[in-house]
């Protein structure tokens, strides 16, 4: 079930294609116009919250004209997924994004052409993906002392798994039953998850936990699986990370959203979410334990990203020294060279000691 009133929504398509047909008929072009909710950094600023949010300067007004040849084949691609969302709404069924792909391949031309209608699309209604019955296939797992039904009404135990619990695609549908979890912990990688797993990090003395990683930058259905698992739960919830430019923006992401142009991307936040590490200024504690070739040096590309998360407005004075370390030090640490330190020593010793230490959480 949509988390926007489905009547709504459909009766908003109806206006749509109402307001094209009265264009046609009066000899005219039909043309969508759109607010674009942000493009840049600048667009933004933290509430009193801090949670993002868009600045009145931040909404540009956009036109795709069916009157322009190079806007014809996109004008015409959202145009038929506003069709084939209303049948998903009135019917109350769900298409995956790849199905839509799929049903018309010579219209859309690529995957990718049908993710940005479908986002332009949540722009046009106002309302985010989840809410048109569409679900994407989620890249994400999950592990650990959690029990939920499915969309399919399955049972899923979460601790006994042996490579991970895929995150499911219509996230609204599970059912959150049981958890003994004291904590989330947000793992950036499927490799670390992995190991971890292996590690029986869920098995913690004192510590059981639910581990959940997005393989990387997390897609729609990760966030918003864990968005649901914290506001459910009501537990603690932390993320490790390398310590890198990439892993510091892979935690915001979770902590505060992206500026990625479709309705509700800040919607799917967890500002509680705290990161224990692997943080630049922990090199130094380590130096002595790594080995020569465990620094990588930073890429043009690492730096620039460094200094562009400086330059964003959820840029907190802590992850502004922890950047700052990095840049001088010019080099990057991933999680696995601190758990080659010996055997279980980032499930035993790392972690521990970054969960009993509030006061260096980010």
């Amino acid at each position: 079930m949509s988390i926007f009133d489905t009547a709504h929504i459909v009766q908003a398509i109806e206006i749509f294609f109402l307001e094209m047909f009265k264009k046609l008929s009066m000899g005219d072009l039909p043309v969508i116009e759109y607010d674009l909710l942000g493009e840049a950094w600048t667009d933004f600023r933290l509430d009193e919250e801090g949670r993002l949010e868009l600045k009145p300067d931040g909404v540009r007004r956009k036109r795709i004209s069916l009157g322009r040849r190079e806007s014809i084949r996109r004008f015409v691609s959202i145009v038929r997924l506003m069709g084939q969302i209303k049948r998903l709404l009135v019917e109350d069924t769900y298409a995956n994004m790849r199905d839509l792909y799929y049903q018309n391949v010579l219209l859309y031309g690529s995957q990718e052409a049908v993710n940005s209608a479908i986002k332009t699309i949540t722009l046009i209604l106002k309302v985010p993906r989840r809410s048109l019955n569409i679900t994407a296939s989620g890249k994400g797992l999950i592990a650990g002392h959690l029990l939920f039904l499915d969309e399919a009404g399955v049972q899923v135990d979460c601790l006994h798994t042996i490579s991970g619990i895929p995150v499911p695609p219509a996230v609204e549908e599970i059912e959150i039953l049981h958890s003994s979890a004291k904590f989330i912990l947000v793992v950036e990688k499927d490799t670390v998850f992995q190991q971890l797993r292996e590690d029986d990090i869920c098995w913690i003395e004192g510590y059981p936990c639910i581990m959940i990683t997005g393989k990387g930058y997390p897609d729609e259905a990760t966030r918003y699986f864990l968005m649901k698992l914290v506001e459910v739960l009501q537990i603690p919830v932390y993320s490790v990370t390398d310590a890198d430019p990439h892993g510091i923006e892979i935690m915001c992401m979770y902590r505060y959203g992206t500026k990625a142009p479709h309705f509700g991307n800040l919607s799917l936040v967890v500002p509680e979410i705290r990161w224990l590490g692997v943080m630049p200024s922990d090199v130094s504690k380590y130096i002595e334990y790594l080995p020569e070739e465990a620094l990588v040096a930073l890429t043009d590309k690492d730096r620039n990203l460094a200094l562009d998360i400086l330059h964003r407005p959820y840029c907190t004075d802590s992850m502004r020294i922890e950047l700052e370390i990095m840049l001088e030090l010019n080099c990057k640490l991933e999680i696995e060279n601190i758990s080659a330190i010996e055997p279980r020593f980032f499930v035993d010793e790392y972690l521990r000691g970054k969960l009993d230490q509030p006061w260096e959480w980010i």
